[in-house]
C-alpha cells in the first residue's frame, strides 16, 4: 500500500493499516495485516535507474484474494529467508555514504535482514530513524519509510521502541531512488520499511 493511493486500492485493503479498535490503550500501532493479492505485472519507466532496474516488481491493478491464513507460518517463513550479513548483500565497494550505495550498484534493491534496533531517534518533522545493527555492523539514522501508516502523533515511534527492547527482528531495508543534492555524489539512501519480529529469536 505504501505507493497506491486509497482510491486505487481494492475496498478489502483501504482499512488495512488502521489501529484495531480492540488494541489496548498503551499498545503500539501495529500497521500489518498480511493478505494474499493478485496484480498484473508492469514495466518501471526509462527515467528509473540503479539496482531498481535489477529486481523492482511493478504491479497494477491489485486483486484481493484473502487473507494468509497462517501467519505463524508466515513469520517462520521470513525468519528462515532473512539474510545475516549486511555485505553479502551489498558489499561495501558499493556503498556512497555510511547509509546510502552507489546508484549503479548490481545488487538488490530490497531485501530482508536479521539483526536488531539498537535505537530510536524522534524527529518533530519527518520520519523517525533507527539505529540497527546487522551482524556487528552498525547503520545509523535510517529514516522508517512507512510512517505515514501510523498514527501522525507517533508516526511508529512506539513500534520501533519496542522492537528496541527486543533482542533480535527482521529488518526490511530497500534503497530510495537515485538522489542527487548539490555538492554530494548520487547516492540510493537506505530506508527502513518494515520490522518483523524473529521467529527464530537468534
Amino acid at each position: 500500500g505504501h505507493f497506491w493511493s486509497d482510491d486505487m486500492l481494492p475496498q478489502e485493503l483501504r482499512d488495512m493499516h488502521a489501529k484495531r479498535s480492540t488494541a489496548l490503550p498503551g499498545e503500539p500501532h501495529w500497521p500489518f495485516s498480511p493478505v494474499v493479492v493478485g496484480f498484473q505485472a508492469g514495466t518501471l519507466p526509462d527515467a528509473v535507474t540503479g539496482p531498481h532496474r535489477r529486481d523492482d516488481i511493478v504491479a497494477r491493478k491489485l486483486h484481493y484474494l484473502g487473507p494468509v491464513e497462517d501467519k505463524d507460518l508466515l513469520g517462520e517463513q521470513l525468519s528462515r529467508i532473512a539474510v545475516e550479513s549486511l555485505v553479502e548483500t551489498w558489499p561495501s565497494g558499493t556503498w556512497a555514504t555510511s547509509k546510502a550505495l552507489l546508484p549503479d550498484a548490481d545488487v538488490p534493491s530490497l531485501a530482508i535482514f536479521a539483526g536488531r534496533v539498537k535505537w530510536v531517534h524522534w524527529r518533530d518533522i519527518g520520519s523517525p530513524q533507527a539505529d540497527i545493527i546487522i551482524n556487528g555492523k552498525e547503520v545509523q539514522r535510517v529514516p522508517y519509510a512507512a510512517h505515514r501508516l501510523h498514527d501522525l502523533s507517533d508516526k511508529g515511534y512506539a513500534m520501533l521502541s519496542w522492537f528496541q527492547e527486543q533482542p533480535s527482528c527482521l529488518l526490511l531495508l530497500g534503497l530510495s531512488r537515485t538522489f542527487i543534492k548539490d555538492g554530494f555524489a548520487p547516492q540510493c539512501p537506505i530506508l527502513l520499511l518494515r520490522v518483523f519480529p524473529d521467529a527464530l529469536s537468534r
